[in-house]
């Protein structure tokens, strides 16, 4: 089916190719500026925090209409398993897991490689930019390296008096103004705009199955309608989300799947699909105001993991801060970088990075932390299999965090098996943890890892 006269109006009227420059691979993600972001801070009023996304688990979200978008698979590595040589049972144990599974196979951001028409991605960058190989070599999802904006809920079913829109329904630029209107809030340039149509309801009731068919069993979708577009590009929306696997209305109102078009591809307007809404969106004495509940929602963080290349990313990564890995431990200025998403070094090909998060308990001096810290590298690298150590002093940092270890392993056979299996890697972790980590020696601890996958 050929594009339509109206779809090409709306693509000449919201088209944001070269509006930040010819290199841009953000789109309307450089609408949230520190300004914006200062400004949402100021609308916290509890500081409770709300879960928006589904649990990762084996049934979940997806049920294989579209082959390869897997629920997690989980395995374990290892299982309460001694790293003492002599197998004292008194000693360090630790269990550990990895996880397969399709990138959709939760709440999750499109990226701006997600959608192509005529050829093209967002800002006009050929398709051919994305390879088998490589992935998206162009608005590869690891650009985004945060997503913290003021989020305005706009509750459309709750605005309409139902629990469920009905399916489908095309909910219009008119039904956005009235859920507005109903919530008592105004959308700026920079929110995070989430549309409620009330379908994770039937997640919850219904699991995977009955989420995906929705109330007709026949796979319709209450979703945005082409009159959105340009409601939400007249508004500078940073980026929008709404609780259902579409999006868009489905079956489309004109070419298939016309709204991803628009936004993703010309818009430049990344997506957020299956945000967890609860099937009651909590009242105002529950949130400590004295309006609805469909006031102003500050989004915790949203960044998505920064998969080199990666077109779908699961969001939810934990923020962390280091240093400049130029200069790890500096002389002097202890300057962080305090960051809302664990960037992929950008440096090499490695396939894991495992970061471990390190604090220095009360009672030790920041200067001995530093020097035992540094001490501490020709220990760390006597362990088998990694490829690179990084060490990042914290000294300044957030309060309970004083400094970051990025181990990089160039596959997963040399984090696994030569880093966590070789028959040397007991007596190496446990000089690590006598050396430096255990409480006893040094009072200071290893309290996270956490490992990236590209």
């Amino acid at each position: 089916m050929p594009l339509t006269e109206r779809f090409l109006e709306l693509q000449g009227r919201v088209r944001n190719w070269g509006r930040w420059g010819d290199e841009d691979e953000l789109g309307t993600l450089n609408l949230i500026t520190p300004e914006v972001v200062l400004a949402a801070r100021d609308c916290i009023r509890t500081g409770r925090t709300i879960p928006l996304a589904v649990p990762l688990e084996q049934d979940g979200i997806q049920v294989g209409f579209i082959p390869g978008r897997d629920n997690p698979t989980k395995t374990m590595l290892m299982v309460d398993q001694g790293m003492d040589p002599d197998g004292d049972p008194d000693l360090f144990h630790t269990s550990d897991d990895a996880v397969h599974l399709g990138l959709q196979a939760g709440t999750h951001w499109d990226g701006l490689c997600h959608v192509s028409y005529s050829g093209r991605v967002y800002n006009g960058y050929d398709a051919s930019t994305i390879t088998e190989e490589a992935g998206a070599t162009r608005c590869g999802i690891e650009r985004v390296t945060s997503l913290c904006s003021r989020g305005v809920l706009l509750d459309v079913a709750a605005a309409k008096g139902v629990d469920l829109l009905d399916c489908p329904y095309a909910i219009t630029a008119e039904d956005l103004d009235e859920a507005a209107e109903f919530g008592g809030v105004e959308v700026r340039a920079g929110d995070i705009v989430l549309v409620r149509s009330g379908r994770m309801r039937l997640y919850h009731e219904g699991g995977g199955m009955a989420y995906c068919l929705g109330p007709g069993q026949d796979g319709s979708n209450a979703g945005l309608s082409l009159s959105t577009v340009p409601w939400l590009h007249e508004r500078d929306v940073a980026a929008v989300a709404n609780d259902t696997l579409v999006l868009e209305v489905y079956p489309s109102e004109d070419v298939n799947l016309a709204v991803h078009m628009l936004h993703v591809v010309d818009m430049g307007l990344t997506h957020r699909r299956c945000t967890l809404f609860r099937e009651r969106v909590p009242e105002a004495d529950e949130l400590g105001g004295t309006r609805p509940a469909t006031l102003d929602v500050v989004l915790a963080d949203q960044s998505p993991l920064g998969l080199r290349g990666g077109t779908v990313p699961v969001p939810d990564w934990a923020a962390l801060a280091w240093t400049d890995p130029g200069d790890p431990i500096p002389d002097g200025d202890t300057t962080w970088l305090f960051a809302t998403h664990a960037a992929w070094d950008r440096g090499g090909p490695a396939a894991v990075k495992q970061v471990s998060l390190v604090v220095r308990l009360a009672g030790l001096d920041a200067d001995a932390f530093r020097d035992r810290y540094r001490r501490h590298a020709a220990v760390a690298e006597a362990h088998h299999g990694m490829s690179r150590y990084v060490q990042n002093a914290v000294l300044d940092g957030p309060d309970g965090l004083d400094a970051v270890s990025e181990l990089v392993f160039d596959s997963d056979v040399a984090w696994t098996d030569d880093f966590y299996r070789h028959p040397d890697s007991p007596a190496a972790v446990r000089a690590d943890v006598e050396g430096f980590l255990d409480l006893r020696a040094t009072t200071s601890a290893l309290v996270a890892e956490t490992v990236v996958r590209p």
